[in-house]
């Protein structure tokens, strides 16, 4: 469904560094989830940058591999009042370390629009001749009176013409690699299956220069064990090591292979 929103003008008048509808369509992690979480790294000064025109599985992806993990999201359609101020000071309240924003355009609305302008009636103060009982019998005065006219309404229907963006922002932050630094998912059932493992995790990245990438494991392998423990995602296969010689169990290409590799102690 196509969300129309009118720009938070009022509330940015008010606020110092307004993150505009950036924070207003915000789904994700908040500051204090990162700052819980210790794999997470939030920085103070966020870069931004414009978002690639890629699928957004591979921008995340290729970002895991230069060490960034996603913590959230905004998208809405709208007019074309947000920028990289307001992407900043999305991030910048997170605690975000890379915001990726774009805005392409998706369509005009025109047509005419009903407009009223109050013109404020006239006010004046009239004398006003009036007999009144005294002491000494009737007499006549003068009194004022203020009269206040009526206001008037104008109605103009004027033409309009609005471009709408469809805009998207990703937000990024740090993250503490554990010693394969790897981004998985769930691999297909009818393959685990096929294969009798309980369970695995399909590498989605790789982080540049971490364990699995000294390794050799490429994007699309199935993890299937680790020390012969059945692994099923990101941080559970982390936990599966144990320190000193170590093998992994994947499948490749239609063959399962078994690779070793050196864990070394805390401290080394």
């Amino acid at each position: 469904m196509k969300r129309f929103v009118v720009p938070l003008l009022l509330a940015c008048l008010s606020l110092a560094g307004c993150a505009g509808n950036f924070g207003a369509y915000y789904r994700g992690m908040s500051s204090d989830d990162i700052k819980k979480d210790p794999a997470m790294i939030a920085c103070e000064k966020p870069e931004v940058r414009q978002l690639p025109d890629e699928p957004e599985d591979k921008i995340i992806n290729d970002m895991y591999a230069r060490g960034y993990a996603v913590i959230g999201r905004s998208d809405w359609q709208g007019l074309g009042n947000d920028g990289d101020s307001e992407a900043l000071a999305q991030a910048e309240s997170l605690g975000a370390c890379l915001v990726l924003w774009s805005a392409p355009y998706a369509h005009t609305e025109s047509g005419t629009r009903r407009e009223e302008t109050v013109i404020p009636g006239r006010t004046y103060t009239t004398r006003e001749k009036v007999t009144v009982k005294t002491s000494r019998g009737k007499e006549t005065a003068w009194i004022k009176r203020e009269v206040r006219e009526p206001d008037t309404i104008v109605v103009e229907y004027v033409p309009y013409s609005d471009d709408y963006y469809n805009y998207q922002g990703i937000f990024f932050v740090r993250f503490k690699p554990g010693f394969f630094g790897i981004k998985s998912k769930k691999p297909d059932p009818e393959l685990l299956r096929r294969l009798n493992a309980p369970s695995g995790a399909q590498v989605e990245a790789i982080l540049e220069g971490g364990g699995a990438d000294k390794m050799g494991l490429r994007p699309g392998d199935v993890i299937l064990s680790v020390n012969d423990v059945p692994c099923q995602y990101d941080r559970h296969i982390e936990s599966c090591n144990a320190h000193g010689g170590n093998t992994i169990r994947i499948y490749r290409d239609g063959a399962v292979l078994v690779k070793d590799f050196f864990m070394p102690a805390p401290g080394m």
